[in-house]
């Protein structure tokens, strides 16, 4: 056999980010095919409609042509406007804008109700978008922003050409750039498609349960929720949080908006920094702003959430040592927004994974707020059970973080955990099971350090010992291992993570695991 020659690395993420145009696009058109029926009628209403009114140019307008129109104005937008295509929920926006215009163009009679009577009194666009955004189930304000960052700008160009034209000129930008013909899901390519059965399947499931929880159903969802969850939560501190404040021996307040400024320059900086190559930064403005501003809700939210319950569990309302930690206040923002940038790429459970890594995944928001792993895992376990109504795909974007960190970003050279596990004396066998912020976060000059300085290293490592006894039955029921053999396999893994950490720099768990299994 001859040599297998592996890709380079910008080969492979080509192929990544072509994987994710595919089911982005894949996903937008199943969604696609199922809304157009609620905006147009179809063929057979239209040729009934056309020979009732017996209108002369009626052979270019059927629904075929109609999908044409709105499909190819989408793509040619798309490839403009968005700085990654992967980001379905902005894609799906973008092709509700498409839909609008068109809508806006077209005769009543190929249109369904209420818009028909739109177009016959002569609304305006703004009620169209209205209409539309109802039906999408989706904010109209996150389709407000999207029509005029991203739609106005970049639609002008293509606007006023007819059907042959838009496919052309998507024809000439596919022969210069490649990758995916989307044009072809219209035509239910067999290479991207099965038959096409979407309506009559989706109509099936809808009989036996309600409407299928899609990809794009579930992003649209997961973000509703969210927006809902901080509908009266503001980018500011609560009446009550500003007590919290006042109750420390130094009002804690001007430092952590200081803070919050100076963070949202490094998240500004590194958001255009990011997209600087595909498009030009200015557009992304009020993208940046909104997002930093909805993970700020959430911030002051589970903080506050946070202090009434170590409240709960203390019985004090001096949070001086927490309230006054760096590392504390920058892992909670550093979360909220890795929160906020998961719900806007998600797509689905699969596409949380992370080999389908867009610029904004994990650890990017580390990286910008200049973060280590081992401080934002201490806050995971804290924010999730603080904000009890996360959704499921969240909780679990989370937890999947959380074991990257355990697994292998903890273990970089110069993390934290080597300093501590040099100052920390043995540990004792017996490891705390909760993960309280305030002994998490303990300040430098707290006097409760000395005596529980091993906290926070002790609940890091019996996380990564749970992960990897997991990892290692996992294995081992593949690989048919006896039970005696398991806990010799064990004792040594066990033996490396408590006493031989070192053995961990630079290496991913499953390494450290395979090797004793070997």
């Amino acid at each position: 056999m001859g040599e297998v020659i592996p890709f380079s690395e910008p080969v492979l993420q080509s192929f990544r980010a072509l994987q994710r145009k595919y089911c982005i696009t894949s996903c937008l058109f199943h969604k696609f095919e199922k809304f157009i029926p609620e905006l147009f009628k179809d063929e057979t209403s239209v040729f009934q409609m056309i020979r009732e009114n017996d209108t002369t140019d009626a052979p270019e307008l059927n629904l075929d042509k109609v999908k044409q129109w709105i499909w190819s104005l989408f793509l040619l937008t798309k490839d403009e406007a968005l700085y990654c295509g992967d980001e379905l929920i902005t894609a799906f926006h973008l092709l509700l804008c498409a839909c609008t215009h068109v809508i806006g163009q077209l005769p009543s009679f190929l249109l369904q109700s209420p818009f028909a009577e739109y177009v016959i009194g002569g609304a305006d666009e703004a009620q169209i978008i209205e209409h539309v955004a109802s039906l999408a189930s989706t904010t109209l304000e996150e389709l407000q922003q999207v029509h005029t960052n991203y739609w106005q700008p970049y639609a002008n160009s293509t606007l006023h050409c007819d059907v042959s034209n838009l496919l052309q000129l998507y024809h000439r930008r596919y022969l210069k750039h490649g990758d995916i013909d989307e044009m072809q899901f219209l035509n239910y390519d067999s290479l991207l498609l099965s038959a096409p059965t979407i309506a009559n399947e989706s109509n099936q499931q809808a009989a036996n349960g309600g409407a299928p929880d899609t990809p794009v159903r579930a992003s649209l969802n997961t973000l509703n929720q969210l927006k809902t969850l901080l509908a009266h939560s503001p980018a500011r501190p609560s009446d009550q949080l500003v007590q919290y404040f006042k109750m420390c021996a130094a009002d804690p307040q001007e430092d952590i908006q200081s803070r919050v400024r100076q963070l949202q320059d490094r998240f500004h900086s590194g958001f255009l920094e990011a997209v600087s190559t595909t498009a030009p930064t200015s557009q992304f403005e009020q993208t940046v702003r909104q997002r930093y501003a909805v993970a700020l809700s959430l911030y002051y939210r589970v903080m506050e959430s946070m202090l009434k319950s170590e409240e709960e569990r203390l019985s004090t309302s001096d949070f001086t040592s927490l309230l006054s930690s760096d590392a504390f206040h920058t892992a909670l923002l550093a979360c909220s927004v890795e929160v906020v940038l998961a719900v806007y790429r998600s797509a689905s459970g699969k596409l949380l994974a992370r080999d389908l890594a867009t610029e904004f995944s994990f650890p990017w928001v580390l990286q910008v707020f200049n973060l280590s792993p081992f401080n934002f895992v201490k806050v995971l376990e804290s924010f999730i059970k603080a904000e009890p109504q996360l959704t499921v795909d969240i909780v679990k974007h989370l937890q999947l973080t959380e074991h990257r960190i355990l697994e292998e970003l903890a273990w970089h050279k110069g993390s934290p955990v080597f300093e501590l596990l040099h100052q920390s004396v043995l540990l004792t066998p017996t490891r705390p099971h909760q993960a309280n912020p305030t002994q998490l976060f303990l300040s430098p000059r707290s006097p409760e350090l000395r005596t529980s300085s091993s906290y926070p290293l002790a609940l890091f490592l019996g996380k990564v010992s749970r992960l990897a006894h997991s990892r290692m039955l996992q294995l081992c029921r593949y690989l048919d291992i006896s039970a005696d053999v398991q806990q010799k396999i064990w004792a040594c893994l066990e033996h490396v993570i408590n006493h031989r950490s070192e053995l961990l720099m630079d290496r991913h768990l499953d390494q450290v695991g395979g090797c004793h299994q070997w």
